[in-house]
C-alpha cells in the first residue's frame, strides 16, 4: 500500500485500451484491492458519509476535472498522500461512485495540484490541465525551477492511462513568483504580468483556451484582488501557448484579498457564461455574464458566494451539459479530526439560470437520488401550533432524505426543522425558514425575499468540535409560491435545497447514538406541512450494504 501512495509517473500501471480487458485488469489491481479493504475498515466511523463521495482512506481535497466521457461521469480529486496525485472515481448516474486507480501521478513535479479537463471530441481524447508544483516551501530545485501548468491526455474507455505532453514539463511555466502568497502580501518585484496555478482548459472554434487562477495588486492599496489569466493554443500538440489577456478587467464584484483559484468558465443558459472559482479567503464564488469571443471580454452582470460564511465549502469542479446547465461538485472541510480519513464531496448539483428575469443561479441535486431510497414513511396535513415543538414519531435517522411541502397559505412566519436531535435537545442541527414579512418591499408584487438558515453550532458535544456560524441564503419567492424543502442528511453532512433554486449545507457531528430525531416548530403564526416524505438511504459502497 505504501508503494502506491508514493507512485511516480513512471511507476503507474499501464492498462489495456479494450473495455473488457480493462475490467479484468482492474480486478487484479493492487491499489483497488487496498481501496476495497480500507473502505470496509472505515465503514463503522459514525461520521463517515455513506452516500456522499469520500475517498477510500486518507485526506481528500479539491475535486478536479469533472467530465462526461463515453457514457460515464468521471470525478478526479486531490489525493493528499506524501505526493499529491489525482485520485479517480467513475459513475453512470452521479449517485453511485466506483473507485478507480490513481489517474495522474507526479513526474518532474512533486505534486499534481488542481485543474480541469476538456473533452476534445475532434481528437477523441480528454485533456487535463493542472498545476504542477515542486514543493510547499520552495521552488528552486537542483534541476531548475519546475513550476507551472502541466497537460496530460487520455483516450481509453475508463481514462486509466494518461500521457503528459512536453515530457511532463510545464507548457506554461511560472518562473518568476510563487503560485500563492498571503492575501495581503505586496507584489513580487519584476513579476510577470500573470501568475499560473489551478487551470481550466476548453476548446472553442478549433482553438484551445486555458484559464488560470491568479490575482493582481490594487494600484492604490497594494492589496490583491482576483484576476484570472487567459492563454490560447492552436497546436493539437498542446505545447505552444500564448498569453492573451487579463481575463477579469471588468470585475465590479471583486473583493480585496481575493484570488481566482480553481476557475471553471462554462456556458450557462442560452448565451451566457458562468465563472466558478474559489477564493483562498475560503469562499467559493461565481460570476455570470456576457462573453465576447472575438475580444475575449467577459463582463459579469451578477455574482455571489456559494456560502455565506467561510471554511464551509471549498473548490468547485464543473462540466457543461447539453441542455445549457452545469454539473458541479464541491469538497467540504472538516471541523472535527477523524481517524484515517478527512474531507468529503457534496452531492453533485445541476446549476441553471432561472428566476423572474431568467438570470438567477438555481441549484438542484444532479442525480436521481430516489435510487437510494428505502423504508419510505409519509405524513400528511401536519398541523403546527405556534410555539409548540412537534417531535415526529417514527421519523428518525442519520442517513436520509426528507421532503416537506407547504402550500403558500400554510407557510408559518417561521418554520424550524430540527434533524440529528437528541430527545432532550442537547444535540441538534436546526434548519429555519424565515418567511418575508413585507415591509418596504411589499410594493413589489412579483417576489419577496425570505431566508433559509442552517445552524450546526449545537450539533456536537465533542470538545474538539469547532462550530462555524450558521449558513444563510436568501430565498426569492414569487407571490403565491408554495414552499418545498429537500433535506439530505448523511452522518456528518446536511444539505438543504429550497424550491429547486437555493442551497445551504454544513457539517454536523453528533456524538450521541440517540441524536437522530426530527422535530418541527412554527413561530409567529400557525402552519401546516401539507406533505412530508422520509426515506432512509442506501450506501453507495458495496462493502456497506
Amino acid at each position: 500500500m505504501e508503494k502506491w501512495r508514493r507512485y511516480r509517473d513512471g511507476e503507474m500501471p499501464v492498462f489495456s485500451v479494450i473495455p473488457e480487458k480493462q475490467e479484468a485488469e482492474l480486478l487484479e489491481n493492487e491499489q483497488l484491492c487496498d481501496f476495497g479493504r480500507l473502505r470496509c475498515e472505515l465503514k463503522d466511523d459514525p461520521h463517515r458519509p455513506i452516500y456522499h463521495f469520500v475517498r477510500p482512506d486518507g485526506s481528500l481535497n479539491d475535486p478536479n476535472g469533472l467530465c462526461f466521457w463515453e457514457g460515464r461521469w468521471h470525478l478526479f480529486y486531490q489525493a493528499l498522500d506524501p505526493c499529491i496525485h489525482w485520485g479517480h472515481a467513475v459513475s453512470d448516474d452521479m449517485v453511485y461512485w466506483r473507485d478507480l486507480p490513481y489517474a495522474i501521478a507526479p513526474s518532474i513535479e512533486n505534486h499534481c495540484f488542481s485543474g480541469g479537463t476538456c473533452v476534445d471530441t475532434e481528437n477523441h481524447r480528454v485533456i487535463a490541465a493542472y498545476y504542477g508544483y515542486t514543493g510547499y516551501t520552495g521552488f528552486n530545485t537542483d534541476d531548475g525551477y519546475r513550476c507551472g501548468v502541466v497537460i496530460a491526455t487520455s483516450s481509453d474507455p475508463l481514462l486509466l492511462n494518461w500521457t503528459k505532453v512536453n515530457d511532463g514539463n510545464p507548457v506554461i511555466p511560472d518562473r518568476d513568483a510563487p503560485c500563492w502568497t498571503a492575501p495581503d502580501a505586496p507584489p513580487v518585484k519584476d513579476q510577470k504580468p500573470y501568475q499560473v496555478f489551478d487551470s481550466y482548459i476548453w476548446k472553442e472554434d478549433g482553438v484551445y483556451y486555458l484559464l488560470t487562477g491568479g490575482y493582481t495588486p490594487d494600484p492604490v492599496t497594494g492589496r490583491r484582488f482576483r484576476q484570472m489569466h487567459l492563454f490560447k493554443c492552436t497546436d493539437d500538440g498542446l505545447t505552444s501557448w500564448e498569453f492573451v489577456k487579463h481575463f477579469l478587467e471588468h470585475d465590479r464584484f471583486r473583493d480585496m484579498g481575493d484570488d481566482g483559484a480553481c476557475p471553471y468558465f462554462v456556458p450557462i443558459g442560452d448565451d451566457k457564461r458562468a465563472l466558478l472559482h474559489f477564493s483562498h479567503r475560503c469562499v467559493p464564488k461565481y460570476l455570470i455574464g456576457e462573453y465576447n469571443k472575438e475580444s475575449h471580454d467577459f463582463v459579469p452582470f451578477s455574482g455571489g458566494r456559494f456560502t455565506s460564511g467561510y471554511e464551509v465549502m471549498v473548490a468547485p469542479s464543473a462540466f457543461p451539459c447539453p441542455d445549457n446547465s452545469i454539473a458541479v461538485i464541491f469538497n467540504m472541510m472538516e471541523q472535527l479530526p477523524h481517524n484515517g480519513w478527512n474531507g468529503i464531496m457534496t452531492l453533485p448539483r445541476r446549476m441553471a439560470l432561472g428566476g423572474h428575469w431568467n438570470d438567477e443561479l438555481c441549484q438542484t441535486p444532479f442525480g436521481d437520488m430516489s435510487v437510494l431510497h428505502k423504508d419510505h414513511r409519509e405524513m400528511s396535513c401536519i398541523s403546527l401550533t405556534e410555539g409548540k415543538k412537534l417531535s415526529l414519531d417514527g421519523i428518525c435517522g442519520n442517513a436520509f432524505e426528507m421532503k416537506l411541502s407547504l402550500k403558500y397559505e400554510n407557510i408559518p412566519q417561521t418554520l424550524e426543522i430540527e434533524v440529528l436531535c437528541s430527545p432532550d435537545g442537547e444535540e441538534t442541527t436546526k434548519i429555519t425558514f424565515f418567511r418575508h414579512m413585507g415591509g418596504m418591499y411589499a410594493i413589489l408584487p412579483y417576489s419577496t425575499d425570505s431566508v433559509i438558515m442552517l445552524d450546526a453550532t449545537r450539533s456536537s458535544l465533542d470538545p474538539r468540535f469547532t462550530p462555524l456560524p450558521p449558513e444563510t441564503s436568501s430565498v426569492v419567492m414569487q407571490e403565491g409560491d408554495d414552499l418545498n424543502i429537500r433535506i439530505f442528511v448523511d452522518k456528518s453532512i446536511v444539505e438543504v435545497f429550497v424550491n429547486d433554486r437555493h442551497c445551504v449545507n454544513m457539517r454536523a457531528y453528533p456524538t450521541r447514538t440517540d441524536s437522530n430525531g426530527v422535530a418541527l416548530l412554527a413561530r409567529g403564526t400557525d402552519g401546516v406541512v401539507d406533505k412530508l416524505d422520509f426515506w432512509e438511504m442506501r450506501s453507495i459502497y458495496s462493502c456497506e450494504e
